[in-house]
């Protein structure tokens, strides 16, 4: 599934978030989102799971670049709606290495510099 959604994101020369997900795992998934009386509330989402710092570095994107690995991992499939944001799940015991590592660095550090220069809340490091 990421291959394609990869695909879909170089066609827009977006290889920033392509390099991302090419070391993840990206499906279009029922999630639980409630637990009601009568039982579990599931709804469709795309779920994106990554190992660290790929993880928080998709954690750390701002909403269009979410809204686009959401649209490319969807364009594959046959989806129930359209979706405007990803569940990132950090995948147990893996962490990234190499270039996509720093490309993950330099992406939590932009979000960092952001969020302190326009007066909101701060990292914790």
């Amino acid at each position: 599934m990421s291959d394609s959604a990869c695909t879909f994101l170089e066609s827009l020369q977006r290889f920033d978030l392509s390099m991302l997900l090419r070391h993840c795992r990206a499906s279009v998934e029922e999630v639980e989102v409630a637990f009601d009386w009568v039982g579990d509330i599931t709804e469709e989402a795309v779920v994106v799971r990554a190992p660290i710092p790929i993880a928080e570095a998709l954690t750390s994107l701002p909403p269009q670049d979410r809204k686009r690995i959401a649209e490319a991992v969807a364009s594959g499939q046959q989806t129930a709606k359209q979706h405007e944001d990803i569940c990132v799940v950090t995948a147990d015991g893996s962490q990234a290495n190499g270039a996509v590592a720093l490309l993950s660095e330099l992406l939590i550090h932009r979000a960092m510099m952001v969020s302190v220069s326009t007066g909101g809340p701060r990292f914790r490091t």
